[in-house]
């Protein structure tokens, strides 16, 4: 189970990279959004196209988590990696502003 949850994390982090990838201007929750159905997306189409050829099995899994890992390769672009570090820092500092001070808003 514990595994599995570490596969669904790593699934909405490379799909919520990839969004930094298509649309500059999205704030962090869409990102967030649209990066799970990305990544669920991309990590179900690798895993049956994987067990059609290899059968279901360890190294059909561990194929697939490396293809999760590929959107890693887009923060070696200075670039890519500071519009993305911005965009977790302003979320970050919105999340806890909202839990020290609630407000309406």
């Amino acid at each position: 189970m514990f595994l599995a949850v570490l596969f669904i994390i790593l699934a909405i982090c490379s799909g919520t990279l990839l969004t930094f990838w298509f649309d500059r201007s999205a704030p962090f929750p869409a990102r967030l959004c649209m990066g799970a159905v990305i990544g669920v997306a991309i990590a179900s189409m690798a895993g049956y196209l994987l067990a059609c050829q290899l059968g279901l099995g360890a190294a059909c899994m561990w194929i697939t988590v490396l293809v999760l890992l590929l959107p890693g390769i887009l923060l070696t672009r200075a670039e890519f990696r500071r519009q993305a570090g911005d965009t977790c820092a302003r979320a970050i500092r919105a999340m806890t502003t909202a839990i020290r001070r609630p407000s309406r808003k």
